[in-house]
């Protein structure tokens, strides 16, 4: 979308107007909700989210700032979105020694060639807040620092939580894998 659209559009959603508001969403949705959908467990719940966010979006609008990207603006507020649509239910708990943490930590993923779509339903068959700590480290580049500011946990909770999530992701890409192979 080119920046004097966007400008138009977004003029027109604070002055109200409910057809900029649509075209607005319309214009963003995909790849709201391919935001939300990497943090939520199923879509209804990525669809939630991403409603959600766009209300936050227009009563927040007048506080967008012209001189950030609209989309990083956008994206920010449907990740936190997406926190704290879970962050009720999340019961975070060190699960695992922090040497053997960061051992996990240093192991990378098999090489293979799983699809997107296939690595997006493994990611969200993970307990909710492996999921969240994941996407927030691997995709969304956060420190585990920032993650413990975030959802509210330390920052060794963080590791050990992105320890176990990376570990249940490499066991169901293997158990994938194997599948192939025997098909």
């Amino acid at each position: 979308m080119k920046d004097t659209v966007l400008d138009i559009l977004i003029g027109g959603c604070l002055n109200g107007n409910r057809s900029d508001q649509k075209e607005l969403y319309k214009a963003f949705y995909g790849m709201a909700f391919n935001v939300c959908l990497r943090y939520a467990g199923n879509r209804n719940d990525a669809s939630e989210i991403v409603n959600q966010g766009f209300l936050n979006v227009f009563l927040n609008l007048k506080k967008y700032r012209r001189n950030t990207l609209f989309i990083v603006w956008l994206k920010n507020i449907m990740v936190n979105k997406a926190i704290d649509y879970y962050r009720k239910d999340l019961k975070l708990t060190l699960q695992d020694d922090l040497d053997v943490a960061e051992y996990l930590l240093s192991n990378e993923l098999p090489e293979n060639k799983v699809m997107y779509e296939d690595l997006l339903n493994i990611i969200q068959t993970l307990p909710t807040v492996y999921r969240i700590v994941f996407n927030l480290y691997a995709i969304e580049g956060y420190s585990h620092n920032e993650i413990s500011v975030k959802l509210r946990i330390s920052p060794g909770s963080s590791k050990s939580n992105l320890s176990t999530a990376r570990r249940k992701l490499q066991s169901k890409i293997f158990e994938l894998d194997i599948k192939r192979i025997k098909k």
